[in-house]
C-alpha cells in the first residue's frame, strides 16, 4: 500500500513539474513575441517589412513622435510617418503602407506617384513631397498630376549635359509629370523634395505662358534673335548660380527657394519673392 502510495505521489509530483516546465516555456515564447522578435506582428522594429505598425503597441520613442506630430497624415502609423518626416529614420515598409501612402497623393492631391525601369523610392522621398504638398495652395499644387521615377533619363536631350547628372526633369509634351531620378535620393547637394518642387516650378511656368512672359520681363528683357537667349536685367541677380542659366531655371529655383528658404530668397530679391506671391501663390506664404 505504501507502495502504491508513493508511486501516486511522484506521478503527481510528475506531473506538477512538467506542468511548471510548459509553462514557463510558453511565458518565454509569448515575452519574445511581444518584443517583435519571431512573431511578425509584434512591436515595429523598422526593419522587417512585413511588420504592421498599426497592429501593435507604441514602444516609448513612437509614442513621443506621435505626440509631436500635428500633421493630417494617411492612415499609415503616426509614429513611424513622423520618424520619417523628421528624418529620423528611412526604412522598408510593408506592402498596406505604401498602398496608404499611394492612396493618400491620390486622395488627397490627385497625384499618381509610379516607377519606371525597376526603380525604387526611398520612403522618406515620398513622406517628405507628401508634407511640403500639404502646405502649398491648391492653385499651385494642382500644376502636377503624376510623380514618376526613374533611374536614369532615357532617351531625353539635355544638351550638355550628361543624363546621368540630371537629378528631375520635366517634358514638354507631359507638363504635369514630374520625373525624378535615382540621382535626387543620392545627391548631397539636394535633398529629394527640392528637386521636386524646382522641377514642378517647370510645371508651372509651362502651363502659364502669360506669368512666365511677365517674369522674363520683369529679370531678363527681351530674348536674343540668334541665341534665343534672354539676357539679366542689372537688378536683384537670381537666388542661386544654377538660377542664372536661363529665366525658366531662374523661376524654377526661385519657385523652390520661395517655399523651402523664403528668408534667403525675400533678403536677397525681393521683386522675385513678392512676384511669386502674387502671381504664383495667391499671397500665400511659407
Amino acid at each position: 500500500m505504501n507502495k502504491l502510495f508513493s508511486k501516486k505521489i511522484m506521478a503527481l509530483l510528475l506531473t506538477f513539474f512538467l506542468f511548471l516546465f510548459t509553462a514557463s516555456g510558453y511565458v518565454f515564447s509569448q515575452d519574445n513575441q511581444s518584443e517583435g522578435i519571431s512573431n511578425p506582428f509584434g512591436k515595429y522594429r523598422g526593419v522587417d517589412a512585413s511588420l504592421k505598425p498599426d497592429e501593435t503597441s507604441e514602444n516609448e520613442a513612437e509614442k513621443a513622435l506621435r505626440a509631436n506630430d500635428q500633421t493630417a497624415l494617411p492612415s499609415v502609423s503616426k509614429g513611424f510617418w513622423s520618424g520619417i518626416s523628421n528624418g529620423l529614420v528611412d526604412i522598408a515598409i510593408s506592402k498596406s503602407q505604401w498602398d496608404a501612402l499611394l492612396k493618400a497623393f491620390k486622395d488627397d492631391f490627385n497625384i499618381d506617384v509610379s516607377t519606371l525601369d525597376g526603380s525604387t523610392y526611398k520612403a522618406s522621398t515620398l513622406v517628405n513631397i507628401y508634407d511640403w504638398l500639404a502646405k502649398m495652395p491648391a492653385s499651385f499644387r494642382g500644376c502636377v498630376n503624376m510623380i514618376q521615377k526613374i533611374s536614369v533619363p532615357r532617351n531625353e536631350n539635355f544638351g550638355k549635359v550628361n543624363p546621368e547628372n540630371v537629378a528631375g526633369y520635366v517634358k514638354w509634351e507631359e507638363n504635369k509629370t514630374v520625373y525624378m531620378t535615382d540621382r535626387s535620393e543620392n545627391n548631397n547637394s539636394n535633398k529629394p523634395e527640392s528637386v521636386f518642387i524646382h522641377e514642378m516650378g517647370h510645371c508651372f511656368h509651362m502651363q502659364n505662358t502669360q506669368i512666365m512672359d511677365q517674369w522674363q520681363d520683369a529679370f531678363w528683357g527681351p530674348r536674343n534673335a540668334y541665341t534665343g537667349q534672354a539676357s539679366l536685367k542689372d537688378f536683384e541677380k537670381p537666388v542661386s548660380e544654377y538660377g542664372h542659366t536661363n529665366a525658366h531655371e531662374d523661376f524654377s529655383e526661385a519657385i523652390m527657394y520661395y517655399i523651402l528658404e523664403p528668408s534667403k530668397l525675400k533678403g536677397q530679391t525681393p521683386s522675385r519673392y513678392q512676384f511669386i506671391k502674387d502671381k504664383v501663390m495667391q499671397g500665400y506664404e511659407f
